[in-house]
């Protein structure tokens, strides 16, 4: 059953911001007729007029037609019958072509006539693709509406050579692509955001359609940690022993596993947050507000599959895009992917409105700023959000040097848990964007406090961490695992997880510096999971402050920088 399309007397909202021309190519297919009458329905909403094309390739029939003339009945061999029918032909193939072309677009007249919208008709000849894109970029529409699949659509596929080809040349134009006829475009619109300015553009999109046409807008964010942990495990099989010493890679893939991973999702959230704020300034709620771990293709089409929305809409690049690219990554697999639903491509980008903290901007000094281009670019988001963040608490107005250096300190003894912030998107990006952090990223200061039940058996694995610090950050950083496995309370599942992590790392490191009997003595008394990571960060900053032996009265020292909330993690 095909939805009927209305026709409003008004609107909430005037589609003339969004759409003053809309091209729409033809061809007598299901999908082609729909994409017409969605286009007509815009422009009668918007004012708009609407282009309607059809292309036909004469010359390549033409030259069938030539390649066939050999295999023809002897009869019509004879000069005399070949002049006649090549005469018939010629006329059949280029005057029929025209006027099937000018049929199709009758069409698409009935329909535009009656509602007042300004019709211009195209009759193109030649190969389908390539003279529309040529057409298109002579028209220059706002939007190019068109259907996934024309005539020659086949079982099981999911879009036309035709559509992509077309869709993946565009530049300056949206594009919506029509997959089904069922239900409005409109009516159900589910937005992937990444935090780049054409996620933002189909944001604006949706809302003014939402406003004008009486749907509703959904906002979907993934990342993806897996990314760190396969590049590390890449890295820890072709780096010997001694240039992973050099790397520092156990602390490198700590510090990706329980800060930067976690930093990620908030950086994500940010993204949701940003096109919150640019659907309230748009007088829309969202129904719904969504952030995934994991790739971002495949989230954004699993949770298409589980709540079927009517179109799916995102930028056609991402926040990693450059001028060599025609779609972003996860753009072009949905494109491919079979949902039953519309898909809209937004071309044209936004910015969502500042947040009163990002409007509250700080001076940084000149040191400050200097020490911020010694992190990594991947990072320079999020410890910027940490150091701005620390200053507004504390009453600054100037972001100094030793701000940065006070929130660092901070991240190696309780500050762990999260980064809001800036930093790149991670739909599509490079490689160069995951080079390990040189400087951890600051978090936000103060360490949390346990927010989720424990069972009496999660409890009693986390006695056997040392009282104090060590067990509060462990703690928290448990808790976070449980919330990833979608627990409720934190269970001996959770817990083993984490110990397990620590566990492996713990069994890979080795004692590089001579150690006194009584203090060898002593770090035997701390449990062997996690035995291997302290020895490794009491050589190291024994190392750091020029010793080459441990004594008991250095892990005197150490104990009690620990206890007053020195780290070792540096």
């Amino acid at each position: 059953m095909t939805a009927v399309l209305p026709i409003r007397t008004e609107t909430m909202t005037p589609l003339c911001e969004l759409f003053e021309s809309l091209y729409v190519p033809v061809d007598g297919s299901e999908l082609g007729d729909r994409a017409a009458e969605v286009a007509t329905t815009l422009a009668a909403h918007a004012g708009a007029r609407v282009v309607a094309s059809h292309a036909y390739a004469a010359r390549l029939h033409d030259d069938r037609f030539r390649q066939m003339e050999g295999g023809l009945p002897e009869p019509f061999q004879q000069e005399t019958e070949l002049r006649r029918q090549r005469k018939i032909h010629d006329n059949l193939i280029t005057r029929g072509l025209e006027l099937i072309s000018e049929s199709y677009l009758d069409q698409v007249e009935k329909r535009t006539k009656p509602l007042g919208v300004k019709l211009e008709r195209r009759v193109i000849e030649g190969r389908n693709w390539r003279v529309l894109l040529d057409d298109v970029t002579l028209q220059m529409p706002d939007v190019v509406v068109l259907g996934a699949m024309g005539l020659g659509r086949v079982a099981n596929s999911t879009v036309g050579t035709v559509c992509e080809r077309l869709v993946r040349r565009l530049t300056g134009s949206d594009a919506l692509v029509i997959r089904q006829t069922e239900r409005l475009p409109w009516e159900h619109m589910l937005v992937a955001v990444d935090g780049s300015a054409e996620a933002l553009g189909a944001v604006r999109t949706a809302c003014v359609l939402a406003r004008a046409m009486g749907g509703t807008v959904e906002l979907l964010s993934s990342f993806d940690p897996e990314f760190h942990h396969t590049m590390f495990r890449a890295i820890s099989r072709a780096l010997s022993k001694e240039a992973a010493r050099v790397f520092r890679f156990e602390q490198q893939q700590t510090l990706h596993e329980e800060i930067i991973d976690d930093g990620l999702a908030r950086i994500y959230q940010g993204h949701l947050d940003a096109a919150g704020r640019l659907c309230e300034s748009l007088g829309v709620t969202p129904i719904q507000s969504t952030l995934l771990s994991g790739k971002a293709a495949v989230c954004v089409a699993n949770h298409a599959l589980e709540v079927g929305p009517s179109m799916v809409m995102l930028g056609r690049v991402g926040f990693h895009s450059n001028d060599d690219i025609d779609l972003g990554g996860c753009t072009e697999q949905i494109l491919r992917t079979p949902l039953v639903c519309d898909l809209f491509l937004s071309a044209r980008g936004s910015e969502a409105p500042e947040s009163a903290e990002e409007e509250d901007e700080l001076t940084w000094t000149h040191e400050a700023r200097a020490l911020l281009q010694r992190v990594p670019e991947f990072v320079q988001g999020m410890v910027a959000g940490a150091v701005t963040r620390h200053a507004r608490d504390q009453g600054h107005t100037v972001v100094t040097s030793d701000m940065i250096q006070l929130v660092r300190e901070k991240a190696h003894h309780g500050g762990g848990g999260g980064h809001h912030g800036g930093g790149g998107g991670h739909h599509g990006g490079g490689a160069d964007n995951h080079r390990p952090p040189a400087v951890p990223p600051a978090p936000t200061g103060e360490l949390d406090v346990s927010t989720m039940p424990w069972t009496e058996e999660a409890e009693a694995s986390l006695s056997r961490i040392p009282d104090g610090f060590m067990r509060t950050l462990t703690r928290q950083r448990i808790e976070d695992i449980a919330r990833k496995l979608g627990k409720e309370e934190v269970d001996s599942e959770a817990v083993s997880m984490k110990f397990d992590t620590w566990s492996d790392g713990s069994a890979k490191a080795e004692r590089e510096l001579p150690w006194d009997d009584d203090a060898l003595a002593r770090v035997q008394r701390i449990p062997e999971f996690i035995r291997g990571n302290v020895v490794r960060e009491l050589e190291r900053k024994a190392r750091s402050e020029g010793l080459d032996r441990i004594s008991a009265k250095y892990l005197d020292a150490a104990r009690q920088r620990w206890s007053s909330g020195e780290g070792f993690h540096g």
